[in-house]
């Protein structure tokens, strides 16, 4: 049978190569069969700005971009904000498809690799294959791009009864959305019926998933680890067992999954700063610092780079600073600062990071011994935290406590223990004073108050859907609010593994379907 020839003059292109005269010859070999309407950038940064600005059907992305972005981070970017149609074709070119640039890039799944040097017959070859499995999809793709899940799964179901090759892989894309979707329950057996079919690893990693969002956390521990062991490079396998084992507050136990997964797969920053959130909590101060470093390393070009990697690093520094004697300990000290200065200019004017560096600077000084230049810098902290009042975040109270501690300043450092240490605060109590203010009709009061009772570093469902449901009150009564929408986006994104089973999920569904409403206006 005869394979259609591909119109490749009705596509738009983008290539993303930092060497000219590669990028010249690969616009060259486009136009050989047909593209003309192809689009070029320099650097990874260029590559993102033309992305957004185009609407391109395929992008052709060099994986070493030179100074800036590679094509690593452009593809986790145009992934995670979504900047590519769902019928949109993302392809790597690389020198040597290694292990860690291969594991890098495959949890963002691009679309496919071709493998320097190229020539035309190749290039054209490996796309025109590409192409024709991407158009198999092509019903799903255009559901998902008008944003439409229900119809996307429906055309998924059509794929999947014609047994064709493509089966298994629509059998994938289903399961994903019906994560996304929250139907656990139709996941869970989609996964068992690819598992019927044949033993694939994703399907299995699936039922472990659907076993976690349904609270049966014994049965996903035992399949993730089952899964790891298998293949110790399967690291969403790593990565779900370190979830279960956090969930459960075993966090040694957390931390030992995500080093084996940050040991297959390195360069992600996500992974990197959960390594160094749960080192921290260990007081494992050296991983720490290695992770939060690499955090901050490969996040500077990155779309999920954080302020939170800089002040953990600095954080993660104090042990050697504090207890270091010579040139390690002065060493951290100039590490830290270089941080700090790096944080504060690309963040300095967000108040509360600005602050919290300001503290960490004072902490950093008091862990040196120079009291003197550490009480300055506890002065500007105090000074600033009078003008938060009673919203000082939690997080920026605990760390003016350990700056205080550091400093010697025992009898402060306990007062704001009393006020920000989670475990001093009755949190229950906060969550019943809001119910009464929302009862009351005193919106506002009642946003104050849960916004201090979710602070709770375990926080049950119903306080967070409590705090939820006021904001969207208040947004009712007094018109839209970007700081509500904040609070409420921040609080369901606490809210994502709630099980479909949960007694307050109607009330979740209920609450995130008004705030749907909100987010749009």
């Amino acid at each position: 049978m005869m394979k259609r020839t591909i119109d490749y003059h009705k596509k738009k292109f983008i290539i993303i190569e930092d060497h000219a005269e590669f990028r010249s010859s690969l616009k060259q070999m486009m136009k050989l069969f047909g593209a003309n309407n192809v689009e070029t950038a320099t650097s990874g940064d260029q590559g993102i700005s033309k992305i957004i600005a185009g609407n391109f059907d395929i992008v052709l992305c060099d994986y070493e971009l030179g100074k800036g972005k590679d094509g690593q981070q452009v593809l986790e970017e145009t992934r995670h904000s979504g900047l590519l149609k769902a019928s949109s074709i993302f392809v790597l070119i690389t020198a040597a498809t290694t292990v860690e640039m291969v594991m890098g890039a495959l949890e963002y799944e691009p679309d496919g690799y071709i493998t320097k040097p190229i020539t035309h017959e190749n290039l054209k070859s490996r796309l025109d294959r590409i192409v024709r499995d991407k158009q198999a999809f092509q019903e799903i793709d255009k559901a998902i791009d008008s944003r439409k899940p229900d119809l996307a799964v429906e055309a998924c179901d059509k794929i999947i009864a014609v047994e064709s090759k493509f089966q298994i892989k629509a059998y994938r894309f289903k399961s994903k959305l019906l994560l996304k979707l929250e139907r656990y329950q139709e996941a869970e057996q989609l996964f068992n019926d690819v598992l019927e079919i044949r033993y694939i690893p994703w399907a299995k990693l699936g039922v472990g998933k659907c076993a976690f969002y349904d609270n049966r956390h014994d049965e996903a521990k035992a399949i993730f680890e089952e899964l790891a062991k298998e293949d110790k490079r399967n690291v969403e396998a790593h990565d779900w067992l370190a979830k279960v084992y956090a969930s459960e507050q075993k966090f040694e136990l957390a931390q030992k999954s995500l080093l084996q997964a940050v040991k297959q797969s390195p360069k992600s920053v996500l992974r990197q700063n959960e390594l160094g959130r749960v080192s921290a909590i260990t007081e494992d101060w050296e991983a720490g610092e290695k992770a939060y470093r690499k955090a901050v390393s490969l996040g500077k070009d990155s779309c999920f780079k954080s302020s939170g990697n800089y002040t953990g690093l600095t954080k993660a520094l104090q042990n050697k600073i504090k207890n270091f004697k010579g040139r390690p300990g002065r060493d951290a000290c100039t590490e830290a600062i270089r941080t700090l200065e790096a944080l504060e200019k690309d963040y300095g004017n967000q108040k509360d990071i600005a602050l919290h560096s300001t503290i960490l600077r004072g902490e950093t000084s008091a862990n040196q011994d120079k009291q003197k230049e550490a009480e300055r810098y506890i002065k500007k902290s105090l000074k600033i935290i009078e003008e938060y009042g009673e919203d000082l975040p939690n997080h920026l109270g605990i760390a003016m406590a350990e700056c205080l501690e550091a400093n010697h300043q025992d009898k402060e450092a306990e007062e704001y223990r009393k006020k920000y240490d989670s475990s001093l605060i009755n949190f229950d109590t906060l969550n019943a004073e809001g119910v009464k203010y929302f009862k009351a009709g005193k919106f506002r009061d009642a946003v104050a108050t849960f916004r201090k009772a979710t602070q709770d570093p375990n926080p049950s469902i119903s306080a967070i859907l409590n705090a939820t449901q006021a904001c969207i009150k208040l947004l009712e009564t007094e018109g839209p609010n970007k700081l509500l929408v904040k609070d409420c986006t921040f609080y369901f994104k606490k809210l994502e593994d709630i099980a479909a089973n949960d007694s307050n999920f109607a009330r979740y569904k209920k609450l995130h379907t008004l705030y749907k409403k909100y987010e749009l206006k």
